[in-house]
């Protein structure tokens, strides 16, 4: 498998090269792409402005080339014969790639390599309106993630994450993880010193509400999850505390760092984009990480799980090295217009008729 350009029919063996080869097409002005359906060859047109190309029936869809694939598939194929809507192997346009599990290890040459199916993407309208279609569910690389020596099961890869968590639980997990250092006058991410995760965040008021387990999965208090090598019971739980951050801290900083989110995604055969939303990624992480018919299975071992081990595994193996003057969030989140909206919203309810009772969740 390889992993495909956004822009042209090209593919290349890792992310890295992925990405050094898309910035160059803001320089391209008759950059365009055949697509084949049966025995039809149509010209995909990149539409400069939007970075998208535009679908060959002018009906105002544009998107990347395997969202405009889908479309078409879905809208304008008038083919007499039967198709599911991925469409059958002949009628998937040639030359484009699906984003393979792919390790951000892989030092091969950046060579063009030939591909034959599409990615699962986005696409949008003039008019602003936006879906997100997906050929196939996000999942983890199973090779790559049990592909170290000594942790080829769910057993040892939990043993790891708890004896790495014991050297690290006692300090705050966004200094550690975004500044790489230990912050000497607090551990909890809640009362950090810095906006991106206190009380009012997107991180506290967003993400952290929106982590929804099935039951006897984790424990609802600290996340740890409920496997016996973390020899976890309500006496030992930590509650709200230090390992409560690591957990749920290290998935919300991958996500929202870029130079962390592609490498540890692609370490685990992930597309770095793969999550349009906050809340997608959520619901991906809460799920099992394992297909039931693998023997490997269990089903405590969740996305989460697999997110919190390649970080680990890259920290101890001395592989993320933080920039100088740290890390930084990507996107366009206000955190401090987060907080704002959240003291308007507790200030409206101190406004309530006194019939109504105002109960906190907790978190």
């Amino acid at each position: 498998m390889v992993l495909q350009c956004a822009f042209c029919n090209l593919g290349f063996k890792n992310q890295v090269d992925v990405y050094n080869h898309t910035s160059h097409h803001s320089e391209d002005t008759l950059n365009s792409v055949p697509m084949s359906i049966g025995d039809q060859v149509l010209l995909l047109t990149l539409d400069h402005p939007s970075g998208l190309y535009a679908c060959p029936k002018q009906c105002n869809v544009k998107g990347t080339l395997g969202s405009v694939w889908v479309h078409y598939m879905a809208n304008h194929n008038r083919s007499s014969t039967k198709r599911s809507f991925n469409g059958d192997q002949n009628d998937r346009p040639t030359k484009i790639a699906r984003f393979g599990p792919m390790s951000s290890s892989d030092k091969s040459s950046s060579s063009p390599l030939p591909s034959s199916s599409p990615p699962a993407s986005s696409f949008s309208t003039s008019s602003g309106s936006s879906a997100t279609l997906s050929l196939s569910p996000i999942r983890v690389d199973l090779d790559l993630l049990f592909g170290q020596p000594k942790l080829t099961s769910v057993d040892e890869i939990f043993a790891f994450i708890n004896q790495t968590l014991s050297d690290l639980y006692d300090s705050c997990a966004y200094h550690q993880i975004m500044q790489g250092t230990h912050a000497s006058d607090h551990s909890l991410m809640r009362v950090c010193t810095d906006s991106a995760v206190c009380s009012g965040s997107e991180y506290y008021e967003k993400f952290t509400t929106s982590l929804n387990f099935a039951k006897y999965i984790i424990c609802y208090r600290c996340y740890t999850p409920q496997h016996s090598v973390f020899k976890h019971n309500h006496k030992e739980c930590y509650g709200r505390g230090n390992i409560q951050d690591w957990w749920r801290g290290i998935a919300y900083l991958v996500f929202r760092t870029q130079e962390l989110r592609i490498t540890l995604f692609s370490a685990l055969g992930l597309h770095p984009d793969g999550f349009p939303t906050l809340d997608k990624y959520c619901k991906w992480l809460v799920r099992e990480a394992i297909p039931r018919s693998d023997r490997r299975r269990n089903n405590r071992f969740t996305n989460l799980a697999a997110i919190v081990f390649v970080y680990f595994l890259y920290f101890t193996g001395g592989k993320l090295t933080v920039p100088e003057g740290g890390y930084e969030l990507d996107g366009n989140v206000s955190h401090w217009s987060l907080l704002i909206s959240s003291l308007i919203i507790n200030f409206q309810k101190l406004h309530l008729p006194d019939d109504r009772v105002i109960q906190n969740a907790y978190r």
